[in-house]
């Protein structure tokens, strides 16, 4: 991935002047302190003020601000996955109630992107990138939208995490903007460890959602009482069998695991324990529906589950359901248990779905959260109101997620699926076909090596909506077929480069043979083609009439394109129908030449207004 500036186009609302002021500013206010609360600005904290664990290392550097720097050295690789072990932690406290927000001095001598994983409150991470860049510069931190990160934080104590990514990018300090008060540094601690206390509640404020800043959902069920935290060090208070007395308890703290997508702080109570060498179906069913179970640490090997009706599974850091290539499926699709939950545990590596429930089975209402999904032939296939969360969802053969029905999409990051050896077609990052009144949002949906978000089949209101769609190597978001739909608030940049353009291909944003959708206030940028209606030459075989696209309205949209075009392609006809009522307005573009199509004419700016005077 070439490298990326997060602040070129001015979005940020604080300037790299402004910071670099700002930091200067702030030294001298802060030399003055005696170790009482005092108000500032900026509060600025020097490498040296950060506890540093892990792979991580601390450098002597007297061209760095405040003469050193820390980072994780290049022969250390990198990491896709979070794993919240190898890093460094602040600690610093707020006087008041309010919005902060906050940059970096870094240095990113890579030549390829540079990024850290970032993490405030010990809540999900999200990835920061930054510009390439040979000496320490004060950076924004931005959200994997590239948008200004701004938390509200509750007076108190807090801490934030730069994590590794990338090997090789180097931290000289932090800066946090806004009316905090600070005393010399304190040590960092997890959340709810002994002799600390928790951290305090944190709200972002985005004019996109991102999706990786929601706070972990922690469970409350009946005992024995388990409580996971994400530490480096394992202790455990007590030793619970799986025929455990509802009067046992178990605390455990665990070393987070560093396979999995999220660090999940686990607690609550748990009905049931259950280690690896034990028969796990076996005390599924040896227990009525409702009951709620713990998977301890470990691999669980060719694993098939068939829980019952309202059963939750729920697994602790480290918890590895491993098929070994030998095995189709996690969670069998012969079940027609409903509302079932699975949580917080990694699946792997089986021959058909990692998760399978409704493929054939009645099963309705099951919840996946907090888990990772990768190397299966299909991640995870979803209906029948079913709800994936705040899930990694990457590197399966052909489709990360396959859901049909009414669901919930939200929080994910889904990536790098349909393997570059497999045939195109069937197969990309989201396919959701034959649904109604589903949601989709805020997931971050990546480097699919086809269609990134694909809604095919009859269908009707889909909301899509503060998704980030980028790098995939088709088309972005596919909505074909079908009735009603609002797309709005995505950031959809940089998809196509796998396609050849032709009809529309490679789009940021396609409507193909649908009616009555909505695009409005979408990012589209860098894609090889922008928004694109088309009409197809198939029939619907409910009619036997073509399926037709109408009613089409792109509005109030921010397109940027240097290559192909934006407009609508009739397929069937090869001229566009104005009784259609597909409509373009008010949307802004910045391009030049002609970047614009109605039918089989590429057009300028000045002549697509003529068809759409409302636009541009």
């Amino acid at each position: 991935m070439p490298p990326r500036s997060r602040n070129q186009d001015g979005r940020s609302a604080v300037s790299t002047a402004a910071l670099i002021l700002s930091s200067a500013v702030l030294i001298a206010l802060v030399a003055t302190a005696t170790g009482a609360l005092t108000r500032v600005p900026t509060l600025h904290l020097d490498s040296a003020d950060a506890q540093i664990v892990g792979v991580f290392s601390s450098v002597e550097d007297p061209d760095a601000p405040g003469g050193g720097f820390v980072h994780a050295e290049n022969r250390f690789g990198n990491r896709r996955v979070f794993d919240g072990v190898d890093g460094a932690m602040f600690c610093f406290t707020v006087i008041e109630s309010g919005e902060y927000t906050f940059s970096a001095d870094v240095m990113g001598p890579n030549n390829g992107a540079n990024s850290f994983w970032v993490r405030l409150d010990y809540f999900n991470p999200w990835v920061w990138e930054f510009a390439k860049s040979t000496e320490f510069e004060p950076q924004p931190v931005t959200d994997h939208n590239g948008e200004l990160f701004a938390a509200h934080l509750e007076a108190g104590q807090h801490v934030v995490g730069f994590y590794l990514r990338e090997s090789g990018a180097r931290l000289a300090g932090v800066n946090i903007h806004g009316d905090i008060g600070t005393s010399d540094p304190q040590p960092c601690a997890g959340p709810d460890s002994e002799g600390s206390s928790s951290p305090q509640e944190t709200t972002t404020t985005e004019s996109v959602p991102a999706t990786t800043e929601a706070p972990v959902t922690s469970t409350t069920e009946s005992t024995p009482t388990t409580t996971v935290a994400p530490t480096t060090s394992t202790s455990e208070a007590s030793t619970t069998s799986t025929a455990a007395a509802a009067t046992t308890s178990t605390t455990a703290a665990t070393t987070t695991s560093t396979s999995k997508a999220t660090t999940t702080t686990v607690s609550g109570q748990f009905d049931v324990v259950i280690s690896p060498s034990d028969d796990v179906n076996q005390i599924l069913q040896a227990h009525p529906d409702g009951t709620s179970f713990l998977l301890k640490a470990g691999t669980y090997r060719r694993l098939t589950i068939r829980p019952k009706s309202g059963q939750s599974i729920t697994g602790e850091n480290g918890t590895v359901l491993d098929g070994e290539g030998r095995t189709p499926h996690a969670m069998g699709d012969e079940t027609s248990a409903n509302d079932v939950t699975l949580r917080n545990l990694e699946i792997i590596n089986y021959t058909e779905f990692g998760i399978a429930w409704g493929a054939q089975g009645a099963g309705k209402g099951w919840v996946i959260e907090n888990s990772e999904i990768a190397s299966n032939y299909v991640g995870v296939r979803l209906k029948s109101d079913g709800t994936v969360r705040n899930s990694h969802v990457h590197h399966n053969t052909t489709y990360g997620v396959l859901a049909s029905g009414r669901v919930v999409l939200e929080g994910n990051e889904i990536a790098f699926n349909h393997s570059e050896s497999y045939p195109s077609g069937a197969s990309g990052g989201l396919l959701l076909g034959r649904a109604s009144n589903s949601i989709i949002r805020n997931n971050h949906i990546h480097h699919n090596y086809t269609i990134g978000l694909h809604l095919d089949g009859r269908k009707e209101n889909v909301l899509i909506e503060g998704n980030t769609v980028e790098d995939n190597e088709d088309v972005g978001i596919s909505y074909e077929l079908g009735g009603s739909g609002m797309i709005r608030n995505n950031l959809v940049r940089r998809n196509g480069s796998g396609s050849s353009g032709r009809g529309g291909d490679g789009a940021g944003i396609m409507i193909l043979g649908a009616t009555d959708v909505t695009v409005q206030g979408n990012r589209v940028e860098g894609n090889v083609n922008g928004i694109v209606g088309r009409q197809p030459d198939r029939t619907n075989p409910d009619t036997g009439k073509l399926w037709e696209l109408r009613n089409l309205r792109v509005v109030d949209n921010a397109v940027t394109m240097s290559q192909g075009w934006t407009g609508i392609y009739d397929r069937a006809s090869g001229q566009p129908s104005l009784d259609a009522n597909n409509v373009f307005e008010k949307n802004s573009y910045s391009t030049s030449g002609e970047h614009f199509r109605w039918g089989s004419e590429m057009m300028t700016l000045s002549e697509w207004q003529e068809i759409h005077p409302n636009d541009g």
